[in-house]
């Protein structure tokens, strides 16, 4: 009886804390950034990785950004003290990838100062990204700045309906193991 009463209070406490967490919690996006180098061959840059549940609060439905999970640039991962990040996309269309992004970011060794723009939305405004050495004092523009691939990962808050399904598949098992 107070095996019973223990596995329908542990089934209840999964149930609870699995329904607690949303169900369809946005994705973590990955939007790769490609350029062109001085041959005129695209290539890639860098990484900007994202959660599409960080929207900001200020322009609700906009899925406009000021934050990142991940940044990298020429091999920097870039540190979120040292940024200025803005980014956009479709909330409709979250698989897209960026719309816009507008940064202005230092590496961690402050060696390297990026500066970077691009909107998808707006033709007049010619995508770019510029670099500045704090050794050398080497200020560098580069055009042809743009979006390449986008791949997204499932939230976290997922797992959770794995870990109850396999709980009620358990309870059945010895249940059945029990009869």
């Amino acid at each position: 009886m107070l095996k019973s009463i223990l596995i329908a209070l542990s089934v209840l406490m999964l149930s609870a804390v699995t329904l607690s967490q949303p169900a369809q919690a946005g994705p973590i996006l990955t939007q790769e950034f490609l350029a062109e180098d001085t041959n005129g061959n695209t290539i890639s840059i860098g990484a900007i990785s994202f959660d599409t549940d960080d929207l900001d609060e200020w322009f609700p439905g906009t899925g406009d950004l000021l934050a990142w999970e991940s940044f990298t640039l020429f091999g920097y991962e870039i540190d979120t003290s040292f940024f200025f990040v803005s980014l956009g996309f479709n909330p409709d269309n979250i698989f897209a990838g960026l719309e816009y992004i507008n940064f202005d970011v230092t590496d961690i060794d402050m060696t390297i100062a990026f500066q970077g723009f691009f909107d998808l939305n707006n033709s007049g405004l010619p995508a770019e990204y510029t670099t500045f050495d704090f050794a050398t004092g080497e200020f560098t523009v580069f055009a042809n700045f743009a979006p390449g691939r986008v791949s997204a990962v499932s939230a976290p808050a997922t797992i959770w309906l794995l870990f109850a399904a396999a709980g009620g598949l358990l309870l059945r098992q010895r249940r059945h193991n029990a009869a």
